[in-house]
């Protein structure tokens, strides 16, 4: 891939870039280390939640990862500038909000939890309707893979439109790389914007995390809609949903990374199916479990056959399109043996579900041609 040149103002925005991250974990370390004090059964699942953001911090700086063009000037440049400002959105909410307690909430769920057995604590106060609503949330997640259709478009109405009007002031640099990514095909554009988009998320998504665990009388954006969606062992512990998409970003660049040009396009693909399966599986299972699993598995407590079965269906018809048959069968085992086997090792499945998939998707792609090739790749890409 002929990249553009790597200026002095790439280093400064991906060196900020990867300061960005290392700031989220400074502020997320003291709920982790409480969480340890207290020996909360998601502590394992948090400390490997730094550890993934300590590696996406690490690899934004490394000029290797095609998929996130992190280290080319804009693109490290949108994420800092799109975290910044929703800093400073999050700091006017805090002085402008009226102050919001999360004891009424945390009481209501917790209630009677210390009389709850281990395999019960995610049910606990929790019905059907709310595991509704939490998955649902899981649907943002999708929103993100019409990226690679409107990739295109977006980098032509902000390179033709915006930068065109402004020659005069744009760096050189900058021209260069909106150059180079004008001219990309559409699934390389539609992955950076789909890179920019978890970004963005993860930055609302700890934003509102960080505020709610160590300033629980703060108010904020959305924070009714994580009462809502909150189980009981949440209360003073990251939700699930906060390692999902660092779990996406770090997959990506896995995919991605020091990648050959002709082999590109089948990590991006495979990027787009690990987002699809982690989030379309898991959905469907936990539904289906908890409205229509009748038959649990003895293998591992709170498991449904009806939603393993649902969602390895799932995991095979959201993948297929993107990856062909052979790894679609890959990755339902692998949601498999994170869902039935690794729930009991007490990680969450939304670190453990995207990393599997992407480390053996890799090895499969790039070790194992041409026999797991796609068996469909769209005309117009």
């Amino acid at each position: 891939m002929n990249l553009p040149p790597i200026g002095i103002e790439s280093w400064i925005y991906s060196l900020l870039l990867g300061f960005c991250v290392c700031v989220y974990i400074s502020l997320m370390v003291p709920i982790v280390h409480r969480n340890f004090i207290e020996k909360h059964p998601n502590r394992y699942s948090n400390f490997a939640l730094l550890c993934v953001l300590g590696a996406i911090a690490i690899l934004d700086i490394l000029p290797f990862s095609v998929w996130g063009f992190y280290v080319v000037y804009p693109i490290s440049y949108w994420s800092v500038l799109f975290i910044t400002v929703w800093a400073f959105m999050t700091l006017i909410g805090w002085k402008v909000m009226k102050p919001s307690s999360e004891l009424a909430s945390n009481v209501a769920l917790e209630q009677g939890l210390d009389k709850v057995s281990k395999e019960k604590i995610d049910t606990h106060n929790f019905g059907f309707e709310g595991e509704v609503r939490r998955k649902v949330l899981h649907l943002m997640a999708l929103i993100s893979l019409f990226a690679f259709a409107i990739g295109h478009m977006v980098f032509w109405l902000v390179n033709d439109f915006s930068f065109a009007m402004m020659q005069a002031m744009v760096p050189v640099e900058q021209m260069t790389g909106m150059q180079w990514l004008d001219a990309q095909p559409p699934y390389i554009q539609g992955a950076l914007i789909l890179n920019l988009g978890l970004f963005g998320t993860f930055s609302i998504q700890a934003n509102c995390e960080i505020l709610r665990l160590r300033y629980p009388k703060v108010n904020f954006t959305f924070k009714r809609t994580m009462q809502m969606t909150r189980r009981a062992s949440e209360t003073r512990s990251f939700g699930a949903h906060l390692c999902l998409v660092p779990c996406f970003l770090l997959g990506g660049m896995i995919l991605t990374y020091w990648t050959p040009e002709a082999e590109l396009f089948q990590g991006v693909m495979a990027t787009f199916a690990v987002v699809t399966a982690s989030t379309l599986a898991d959905l469907m299972a936990a539904i289906i479990g908890r409205k229509y699993g009748r038959h649990k598995w003895k293998i591992v407590k709170g498991k449904s056959i009806e939603g393993t079965l649902a969602g390895s269906i799932t995991a095979f018809v959201a993948t297929i399109a993107f990856v062909g048959p052979y790894l679609a069968i890959v990755s339902v085992l692998i949601f498999n043996f994170t869902d039935l086997v690794l729930a009991k090792v007490r990680i969450n499945d939304n670190l453990t579900t995207p990393l599997l998939l992407a480390v053996v998707f890799r090895l499969l792609l790039f070790l194992c041609q041409p026999w797991v090739s796609f068996w469909y790749i769209p005309e117009w890409m």
